[in-house]
Parts: C-alpha cells; structure tokens; sequence
C-alpha cells in the first residue's frame, strides 16, 4: 500500500518535533520533509514530491503561509492549514488561494484523519472553517451592499432621490410637481434624468432598485 507522503510547515522547532513525532506512529504516513522558514518551504515545494502538505499560516510573524498554499496549490499538492490563530480574514485567504482545510493546532488529534481524508478527496469543510467563511461572505456582502448604496446616491441628486420616493409613495407627476412646488415639466425633466442615469424603462423600476439598496 502506497504511504501517504506528507510534507510539514511549521516554525516552531519544539512544535514541528512533536507533530513529527505524532505523525510518525501513523503506519500509512511518510514525513517526506519538513520545513522551519519561508525560503525552505519555498524550495521544498518546488523540488519535493507530496500528497499533502501541512502549512503553518504564520511564520517567523508573517503570514507566508498563504503565499506557500498558493504555490502547493498550483503544484496540484492538498494544503490543510494549521494555525493557533481563528483570524477570519486569514482563513478566508487560504481557501481562496486553494487550501483543502484548516485545523487550531490544539486539535492536533484530528490530523491524520484530516490527512486520510484530504488524500482520499473524502474531505469536507470543518465546522469552524465554515463558520469562518459563512461570516466572511456576510461581510464582503455587507461592504458590497454599502458600496452600492454608496454609488447610487453619488449617480443621483437629492432632487432626484425626493422625487423617487414620491413615486414609490404613488403620486403622479403632477401631485409630484404639487408637492414639491415645481413645474410639471421640471418632474419630467428629473425623471428623463434618472431613467438615463439608471438604465431602465420606467419610474417605477427605478424606485424598485432603489428600494432593494434600501436608498428608499
């Protein structure tokens, strides 16, 4: 049986001597090579067959661990992230940069599972990376959101967002032009304005898309 070859990231001398150590009692692993920098790893990856690839986020203070997913990734080699860290946007640039998985190094238990798991394309994402990354959609949603709302009411004027909401209140262009003492052709001006602005047909799909943003 073929042994699952295992490269290990990691920093900390004391740390990286012990997950040797753990990984060694496993009869279907291979530690093919372990690396304490950034320049080795880099080096190790490029020259070094694996099948997975334990990675270390932070090392020596820096988050290269990222950049070295990237390259594992790219060199078609399986990245579980391990990290004493539960920084959101860290975990979320591992997966995006093509990590299988990530695990808090206190659960250290779980790894030759994981491996296993990660070897065999069985993996499936752990509880606490996807609750990392549901929250990180939410708030890339959330800035996405803003910024829309943002550029909507910087491509209309405040005239144009009043006249809008009237709109969406049901009144007509002449109630509209009542209300807010002008001519009724000024209303039709702002509405010629705003159609073009926003690229729809009507005033109402207008006061639709404004709704949506919640600019209304």
């Amino acid at each position: 049986m073929e042994k699952i070859k295992i490269m290990l990231i990691e920093d900390d001398p004391d740390w990286r001597r012990g997950l040797l150590t753990f990984l060694a009692s496993e009869a279907d692993f291979e530690v093919v090579y372990s690396a304490g920098t950034t320049d080795e790893a880099v080096k190790a990856i490029e020259t070094i067959h694996t099948h997975v690839i334990l990675m270390d986020i932070m090392l020596s203070g820096e988050a290269d661990g990222i950049m070295l997913t990237e390259q594992g990734s790219q060199k078609g080699y399986k990245v579980i992230m391990l990290t004493s860290l539960e920084q959101k946007d860290m975990i979320f640039a591992a997966f995006h940069v093509g990590a299988i998985d990530y695990l808090i190094k206190s659960d250290f238990e779980k790894i030759p599972d994981k491996i296993r798991e990660v070897y065999g394309d069985k993996a499936t994402i752990s509880e606490d990376a996807a609750v990392h990354i549901r929250s990180e959609f939410q708030r890339l949603k959330h800035v996405e959101q803003e910024y829309a709302v943002t550029s909507m009411k910087n491509l209309l004027t405040p005239s144009e967002i009043q006249i809008l909401k009237l709109v969406d209140q049901g009144l007509t262009q002449s109630q509209i032009a009542e209300e807010l003492v002008i001519s009724i052709r000024t209303v039709k001006v702002h509405i010629g304005n705003i159609l073009k602005k926003m690229n729809v047909s009507s005033s109402k799909d207008a006061c639709h898309k404004l709704k949506t943003l919640g600019v209304i």
